[in-house]
């Protein structure tokens, strides 16, 4: 391990933070981007591909996190493009 691998170690390692916030891990960033990607109602096959999962229904288990759609952009998105 070189200085700036130790340094970067010691800042995370070191690092406090502050009251009621999560801890920061991988896992939980990857979720965010995961969620985020899927309320911009990217296409999931796609999203799996790029996470990395088996299948789009791995999916699922970040669905519930994902808001409605409103009304109007429901019908934009059902009648397509040139409507």
């Amino acid at each position: 391990m070189d200085v700036c691998d130790r340094l970067g170690a010691a800042a995370v390692t070191n690092h406090r933070r502050p009251d009621g916030l999560p801890m920061v891990s991988a896992g939980r960033a990857r979720a965010t981007w995961i969620v985020e990607l899927m309320t911009a109602r990217i296409d999931h096959h796609l999203i799996a591909q790029a996470a990395g999962l088996a299948s789009a229904a791995s999916l699922a288990r970040w669905q519930h996190h994902v808001p409605p759609l409103d009304h109007a952009t429901a019908v934009r998105l059902l009648r397509g493009p040139d409507a």
